[in-house]
């Protein structure tokens, strides 16, 4: 008995997209996703951190998206070349800046969240 196959990462574009009013075959299983939100899923998707109707919608967009696989490729590409990059080293000094400068954007935008609760009456 043979293991079942794993799925397909990278959907097959289709020909031509469905005609209007004619709902596709994933289509009719999965909400239909614009780019923007296939945008918003890329990272997560390319990761394999996306769950499982998140995926499915976004694939069913990739199959008949002209423009969103190209980002997937790139994306996939983007993450193979940092993979085998070799990381470097930073001085001890622009590390503590660095982190002391993440540590004050990071209290600063605390604040501010904290301020916008306070305002719309959503105190802790």
């Amino acid at each position: 008995m043979r293991p079942p196959a794993a799925p397909n990462p990278t959907p097959t574009p289709v020909q031509s997209p469905p005609p209007a009013g004619a709902p596709s075959a994933l289509a009719t299983r999965v909400a239909e996703i614009s780019c923007d939100v296939a945008a918003r899923r890329l990272w997560d998707y390319v990761d394999g951190r996306l769950p499982n109707t998140p995926r499915e919608e976004l694939e069913a967009h990739l199959a008949v998206c002209a423009a969103c696989p190209t980002h997937v490729a790139f994306a996939r590409a983007m993450r193979r070349a940092l993979a085998a990059a070799s990381p470097r080293e930073l001085p001890d000094t622009r590390r503590a800046a660095l982190e002391a400068h993440v540590r004050l954007a990071l209290d600063a935008a605390q604040a501010e969240h904290a301020a916008s609760e306070h305002a719309a009456g959503r105190d802790a």
